[in-house]
């Protein structure tokens, strides 16, 4: 049958007049039985783990934030019939944050922040290698409120993703780690507009 348990901690707390600190802890497990496409039964059991912790502190040069976040996903499924692993998943992934909001004077705010993110994945079912990216970003956001119903704002973006392979390759698959790092792939998205909000129900955006 099905089998579930989880548990989940949190907390937030002030470390200074300006610094407050928040963190999450998550363990969660599940098993139950399954078919393949082949009408095998396979028992499969998932075990996810989590944590994260953000500071965010009120200073001179705006409001800074920064979080790091990481989750590890691990799943594997038996053969009942004859106690045979079919497959293992292992899949971390991590991601760091850090941003900044500055106001100047009542009518201009301005965010900047870069962003880390990696993902990784082990293969199955033959076991001995990595697949992974990962993927670099930076943004910034300059907001005008020319009047208090209308506003400006212009927004850039640029993400840097990298593939990437490591460990062996199975005998005679016929592949290379070039298949795989072929260096980064680099996008830049830039959108500005002007948004006046007639009431609290309708705007209008340009």
């Amino acid at each position: 049958g099905n089998d579930r348990r989880a548990v989940n901690i949190a907390g937030h707390f002030r470390v200074g007049p300006q610094v407050e600190t928040q963190f999450a802890l998550s363990h969660s497990e599940a098993a139950e039985p399954s078919m393949t496409p082949y009408y095998t039964q396979l028992y499969i059991k998932y075990r996810v783990d989590s944590a994260r912790l953000a500071i965010s502190a009120d200073t001179d040069w705006g409001l800074m934030q920064a979080s790091a976040y990481g989750n590890w996903l691990h799943a594997s499924a038996v053969a009942p019939s004859n106690f045979v692993q079919a497959f293992e998943i292992y899949n971390p992934v991590v991601v760091a944050q850090l941003q900044d909001v500055i106001k100047f004077g009542g009518n201009h705010v301005v965010r900047l922040s870069v962003e880390y993110r990696h993902n990784s994945m082990g293969t199955t079912p033959i076991t001995g290698g990595t697949v992974f990216y990962d993927v670099f970003s930076g943004s910034a956001m300059w907001q005008w409120r020319i009047i208090p119903d209308l506003t400006f704002t212009n927004a850039l973006r640029t993400d840097s993703l990298s593939l990437g392979r490591s460990g062996r390759f199975p005998p005679g698959i016929g592949l290379d780690y070039a298949e795989w790092n072929q260096g980064s792939r680099d996008e830049i998205i830039f959108n500005s507009g002007l948004v006046w909000s007639a009431d609290q129900r309708k705007t209008r955006r340009l």
